[in-house]
């Protein structure tokens, strides 16, 4: 456990080894310059107060079966940085942030998941969530990367909403875009692009597009079973 401040950087490599847990219970912990986290199958790293930062070159990788709980501290991407995510992130209080020129990297079996808090993707560097279960219950999810794209990927928004925000989002590949309850609404000059034989499926929430935003739907479907879609404030919703 962790409760002052621990810093790895110079090409440094940490291992946290199969089915062990490490705790950030207040402080910081940074890793810089190249610096290479790994958590291994069955390991955790839990955030309940406090910091952890990836910056600089550094990059975070999840194994398969790893696992990050964020409960009321933070998780910070940033810089240069990458996360490279084979395993699942909790988002369960506090925030989970990629900005700067850091990148998220996503391979199939991987989730996020984000049940009070906050996830946001501000980089401007290209993310590419492939395989992504991306389950948004309570919280908020922003996205206003400069490219953000959803490969293979499930994204449900059960209860919170996600945001498009300036950027470009992607889902392609036979990704889904779920609206259950909850919102999705793409922003502020946005593009949002659904192809691929992707899909658009709004049940219960709300779809909605506004202030010179657009959102296409690219030789994909788009299914309603309740709730709305809004075009509004100059937005552009195109069907092709």
């Amino acid at each position: 456990a962790v409760s002052g401040d621990l810093i790895v950087y110079d090409s440094a490599r940490v291992l946290l080894a199969s089915s062990s847990v490490f705790f950030i219970a207040g402080g910081s912990v940074f890793f810089d310059d190249k610096a290479d986290l790994t958590l291994a199958d069955r390991s955790l790293l839990e955030i309940s107060e406090g910091t952890f930062s990836g910056r600089g070159n550094s990059v975070t990788r999840l194994a398969r079966d790893a696992t990050v709980d964020i409960i009321g501290g933070s998780m910070t991407i940033c810089e240069s940085a990458q996360i490279i995510l084979s395993g699942a992130i909790n988002v369960a209080g506090g925030s989970f942030v990629v900005c700067g020129s850091a990148a998220a990297i996503s391979a199939p079996g991987s989730s996020i998941s984000v049940s009070s808090g906050s996830f946001s993707i501000s980089s401007q560097s290209e993310s590419t969530l492939s395989g992504l279960d991306l389950d948004v219950a309570s919280g908020s999810v922003l996205l206003s990367g400069r490219s953000i794209t959803f490969s293979s990927s499930n994204v449900m928004v059960s209860g919170g909403s996600i945001v498009s925000s300036g950027g470009t989002v992607r889902f392609r590949d036979g990704s889904k875009l779920s609206v259950q309850s909850g919102s999705f609404v793409s922003t502020a000059s946005s593009t949002v692009i659904i192809s691929g034989r992707s899909g658009l499926s709004v049940s219960s929430g709300e779809f909605l597009v506004e202030l010179s935003a657009t959102a296409s739907v690219l030789s994909s479907t788009v299914t309603g079973r309740g709730g709305s879609l809004r075009v509004t404030d100059n937005g552009e919703f195109i069907v092709r």
